[in-house]
Protein backbone atom coordinates (compact mmCIF):
# COMPACT_ATOMS: atom_id res chain seq x y z
CA UNK A 1 0.00 0.00 0.00
CA UNK A 2 2.87 2.37 0.82
CA UNK A 3 4.39 1.66 -2.60
CA UNK A 4 1.17 2.60 -4.34
CA UNK A 5 0.94 5.84 -2.35
CA UNK A 6 4.58 6.68 -3.13
CA UNK A 7 4.06 5.99 -6.83
CA UNK A 8 0.90 8.10 -6.87
CA UNK A 9 2.72 10.97 -5.15
CA UNK A 10 5.56 10.73 -7.67
CA UNK A 11 3.05 10.76 -10.52
CA UNK A 12 1.17 13.78 -9.18
CA UNK A 13 4.39 15.68 -8.55
CA UNK A 14 5.49 15.03 -12.11
CA UNK A 15 2.21 16.09 -13.71
CA UNK A 16 1.52 19.14 -11.48
CA UNK A 17 4.03 21.93 -11.91
CA UNK A 18 4.49 25.66 -11.76
CA UNK A 19 5.19 28.33 -14.33
CA UNK A 20 6.38 31.91 -14.14
CA UNK A 21 6.62 35.17 -16.03
CA UNK A 22 8.85 38.22 -15.73
CA UNK A 23 7.68 41.35 -17.54
CA UNK A 24 8.25 45.07 -17.64
CA UNK A 25 5.22 47.28 -17.20
CA UNK A 26 4.17 50.56 -18.79
CA UNK A 27 5.10 52.43 -15.59
CA UNK A 28 8.69 51.11 -15.53
CA UNK A 29 8.21 48.39 -12.94
CA UNK A 30 9.01 44.70 -13.14
CA UNK A 31 6.16 42.25 -12.71
CA UNK A 32 7.09 38.73 -11.56
CA UNK A 33 4.33 36.13 -11.55
CA UNK A 34 3.92 32.54 -10.48
CA UNK A 35 1.21 30.16 -11.70
CA UNK A 36 0.24 26.54 -11.24
CA UNK A 37 0.34 24.40 -14.37
CA UNK A 38 -3.46 24.34 -14.39
CA UNK A 39 -3.46 28.12 -14.92
CA UNK A 40 -4.31 29.28 -11.41
CA UNK A 41 -2.21 32.05 -9.82
CA UNK A 42 0.14 31.39 -6.91
CA UNK A 43 -1.70 33.72 -4.52
CA UNK A 44 0.11 34.98 -1.39
CA UNK A 45 3.38 33.36 -2.43
CA UNK A 46 6.63 34.86 -1.17
CA UNK A 47 8.89 36.41 -3.82
CA UNK A 48 12.55 37.19 -3.13
CA UNK A 49 14.75 38.94 -5.71
CA UNK A 50 18.53 38.93 -5.38
CA UNK A 51 21.63 39.81 -7.34
CA UNK A 52 23.61 36.80 -8.64
CA UNK A 53 25.96 37.15 -5.62
CA UNK A 54 22.99 36.64 -3.26
CA UNK A 55 22.46 40.26 -2.15
CA UNK A 56 18.75 40.86 -1.56
CA UNK A 57 17.28 43.70 -3.65
CA UNK A 58 13.53 43.31 -3.22
CA UNK A 59 10.59 41.07 -2.79
CA UNK A 60 7.05 40.83 -1.63
CA UNK A 61 3.92 38.69 -1.66
CA UNK A 62 2.00 37.87 -4.82
CA UNK A 63 -1.43 39.41 -5.29
CA UNK A 64 -4.72 37.72 -6.27
CA UNK A 65 -3.44 37.43 -9.86
CA UNK A 66 -0.14 35.80 -8.81
CA UNK A 67 2.05 38.87 -9.41
CA UNK A 68 4.35 41.09 -7.40
CA UNK A 69 5.60 44.44 -8.75
CA UNK A 70 9.06 45.85 -8.06
CA UNK A 71 11.21 48.76 -9.16
CA UNK A 72 14.64 47.47 -10.18
CA UNK A 73 17.69 49.02 -11.76
CA UNK A 74 19.14 47.42 -14.90
CA UNK A 75 21.26 44.37 -14.12
CA UNK A 76 21.20 40.62 -13.59
CA UNK A 77 18.86 39.10 -11.04
CA UNK A 78 17.72 35.82 -9.55
CA UNK A 79 14.32 35.26 -7.97
CA UNK A 80 12.48 32.69 -5.91
CA UNK A 81 8.73 32.27 -5.69
CA UNK A 82 7.61 29.99 -2.87
CA UNK A 83 3.97 29.27 -2.03
CA UNK A 84 4.86 27.57 1.27
CA UNK A 85 3.11 24.36 0.20
CA UNK A 86 5.99 22.74 -1.68
CA UNK A 87 5.85 24.67 -4.96
CA UNK A 88 8.93 26.76 -5.61
CA UNK A 89 10.41 28.51 -8.64
CA UNK A 90 14.08 29.52 -8.80
CA UNK A 91 15.02 31.43 -11.94
CA UNK A 92 17.17 34.24 -13.32
CA UNK A 93 16.62 37.18 -15.64
CA UNK A 94 18.48 40.20 -16.97
CA UNK A 95 17.10 43.71 -17.14
CA UNK A 96 18.68 46.10 -19.66
CA UNK A 97 18.19 49.90 -19.73
CA UNK A 98 16.34 49.87 -23.07
CA UNK A 99 13.76 47.46 -21.61
CA UNK A 100 12.51 50.17 -19.22
CA UNK A 101 11.06 52.25 -22.07
CA UNK A 102 7.43 52.03 -20.97
CA UNK A 103 6.52 49.07 -23.18
CA UNK A 104 5.37 45.74 -21.79
CA UNK A 105 8.12 43.20 -22.47
CA UNK A 106 8.53 39.52 -21.61
CA UNK A 107 12.07 39.47 -20.21
CA UNK A 108 12.41 35.68 -20.38
CA UNK A 109 11.47 35.36 -24.07
CA UNK A 110 13.28 38.53 -25.04
CA UNK A 111 16.53 37.21 -23.57
CA UNK A 112 16.66 34.75 -26.47
CA UNK A 113 18.03 31.93 -24.41
CA UNK A 114 17.18 28.35 -25.25
CA UNK A 115 14.59 26.85 -22.89
CA UNK A 116 15.93 24.50 -20.24
CA UNK A 117 14.83 20.87 -20.09
CA UNK A 118 12.50 21.71 -17.18
CA UNK A 119 10.93 24.58 -19.14
CA UNK A 120 10.36 22.25 -22.10
CA UNK A 121 8.75 19.68 -19.79
CA UNK A 122 6.43 22.37 -18.39
CA UNK A 123 5.11 23.18 -21.86
CA UNK A 124 4.49 19.57 -22.91
CA UNK A 125 0.85 18.49 -23.33
CA UNK A 126 -0.68 17.06 -20.15
CA UNK A 127 -1.45 13.71 -21.81
CA UNK A 128 2.23 13.33 -22.69
CA UNK A 129 3.50 14.21 -19.21
CA UNK A 130 0.95 11.78 -17.74
CA UNK A 131 2.11 9.03 -20.11
CA UNK A 132 5.76 9.65 -19.23
CA UNK A 133 4.89 9.70 -15.53
CA UNK A 134 3.08 6.36 -15.78
CA UNK A 135 6.03 4.94 -17.73
CA UNK A 136 8.47 6.04 -15.04
CA UNK A 137 6.30 4.47 -12.34
CA UNK A 138 6.06 1.18 -14.25
CA UNK A 139 9.82 1.03 -14.80
CA UNK A 140 10.55 1.83 -11.13
CA UNK A 141 8.05 -0.78 -9.99
CA UNK A 142 9.63 -3.40 -12.28
CA UNK A 143 13.11 -2.56 -11.01
CA UNK A 144 12.02 -2.79 -7.38
CA UNK A 145 10.31 -6.08 -8.04
CA UNK A 146 13.40 -7.48 -9.74
CA UNK A 147 15.65 -6.33 -6.89
CA UNK A 148 13.41 -7.98 -4.30
CA UNK A 149 13.37 -11.28 -6.18
CA UNK A 150 15.42 -13.87 -4.30
CA UNK A 151 18.26 -15.60 -6.16
CA UNK A 152 17.50 -19.22 -7.08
Amino acid sequence: MIRIAACAALFLAFVHGVEYSVETTTDGQIRIGGFYSGGGPMVDATVAVTRPNGDAVGGGTTDANGFVRLRLEPGDYAFRIDDGAGHRIDERFSLRPHQLDGRVRDLITEAGRAPTLLERLRTMPKWLTATIGIGVIVVLFALLRRLRRKPA
